[in-house]
Order: structure tokens, then C-alpha cells, then sequence
């Protein structure tokens, strides 16, 4: 099962998380692997007409995947509940309540980092189902506003989502801004993921509700 990291909003990272991955590919065909799990997502840029390198270098690397001839099986993780305690923290408002800012309109797919892991266990233990196919994982599906509603329930604190434009979201001054942004406009336009499939490989997948009361003290 492999997992490649790169740093956001960097083509470099791209180019290099593709030669990783390219490598990784080109060792496994050499040693003989019979089945390789890769965490991949599918490619954006021709969607929202915008580089989405973190999406976009993944989606190389499953190509790649298909023209070595590699038995692969593609797993698209949609966000991470955990982004809520990160880069989408709700933040304090001079007024005393939190507030979440990015720019998504509609209904967001999540799931917990710790949920991946039985999926491809999962995955794993049936090579006949799944050898040759690419699909997303995810553990719940709600509107931002709903998942600040979750978390103020959680916590007990009273936090908002404050939605912007793509290109407000862009123009932020910090590292990665820009791509995000347009990952959230895919995420829009082109769901990719199955939560019918993720809860039959995973029947004890988190809800975000759960997740939450589980992690209400990062939140």
C-alpha cells in the first residue's frame, strides 16, 4: 500500500511526487507484486480549467499505474474529518464566536484518517473484486455549514461557516491557498466518492457527528 506526500502549491512537488511514484510502480512490476493499493484521487485540472498538482500528480501516477501493467487498485480518500482540526480550524472572531472560511457551496465528502485502514484491508483480502478498479472512500456527506453546526454541538461553541468565492479563497496570503481553493471547486463539480461501498468495507466508518464527540477537545 503506498502513500506519496508532496508540499501544496509547489509543481516541483508535483513532478517529483510523480517520479516517486513512477519509481515505486516500476520496483513493484520488477518484483512481481500481485496486487498494489495505491491512494491516488483523480485529476482535476481539466474539470476546473485550474492546476490542482495535489490531485492532478495522483491521477499521473495511476496512469502510470495502468500502462506498466501493475495490478493496482485505486483508493480515492476524500477530505479528512481531521482538516477541521487543522486547515480548516474554526477561528476566533473578535465577537467571541468561531467561524470556518472556505469556498464550498454545496455538500463536502469527509472521512477519518483512521477509517482508511480497514478499507484497505479490505481491499487487500479481495484482489478479484477489486484489481483494476478506482474508487473514493468517504464517512459523511454535509453542507460546511452543517459541519459547523456539528462542531458547535460538540464543543460548545457557537461557529459559523463563512463561505467566499474560489478566487477570493486563492488570493489568500498563505502557502497553498490557491490550490485548495481549486480542489474545492472540484470537489463541486466532480464527486468521486462511494459511501455505500466505503460502509460495506468498512461497516464501522465515522460519521462526522462521532468523530467529533471523539475529538471535541482539537476542535
Amino acid at each position: 500500500f503506498t502513500i506519496l506526500h508532496r508540499v501544496h502549491d509547489d509543481k516541483v512537488a508535483e513532478a517529483e511526487e510523480v517520479a516517486q511514484g513512477k519509481a515505486v510502480a516500476d520496483a513493484s512490476v520488477r518484483a512481481g507484486v500481485k496486487h498494489f493499493v495505491y491512494s491516488g484521487l483523480p485529476e482535476a485540472k481539466d474539470i476546473v480549467h485550474h492546476p490542482v498538482p495535489h490531485l492532478d500528480g495522483k491521477a499521473a501516477v495511476e496512469r502510470y499505474l495502468d500502462e506498466v501493467r501493475l495490478p493496482n487498485t485505486s483508493v480515492r480518500y476524500s477530505c479528512y474529518h481531521e482538516n477541521f482540526t487543522s486547515f480548516f480550524k474554526a477561528q476566533l472572531q473578535a465577537d467571541g464566536t468561531y467561524s470556518i472560511t472556505l469556498p464550498m457551496d454545496g455538500p463536502l465528502h469527509s472521512i477519518s484518517v483512521e477509517d482508511g485502514g480497514p478499507i484497505v484491508a479490505a481491499v487487500f483480502k479481495n484482489p478479484d473484486e477489486f484489481i483494476g478498479r478506482k474508487f473514493g472512500i468517504t464517512g459523511d456527506y454535509k453542507t460546511v455549514g452543517e459541519y459547523a453546526a456539528v462542531i458547535s454541538k460538540a464543543t460548545g461553541k457557537t461557529v459559523n461557516y463563512n463561505q467566499v468565492p474560489v478566487e477570493v479563497f486563492a488570493s489568500f496570503p498563505f502557502p497553498g491557498a490557491d490550490e485548495l481553493a481549486y480542489m474545492f471547486a472540484f470537489f463541486k463539480k466532480a464527486p468521486y466518492q462511494d459511501l455505500a461501498l466505503t460502509k460495506r468495507l468498512n461497516p464501522n466508518v465515522l460519521s462526522v457527528e462521532e468523530w467529533a464527540q471523539r475529538n471535541k477537545d482539537k476542535l
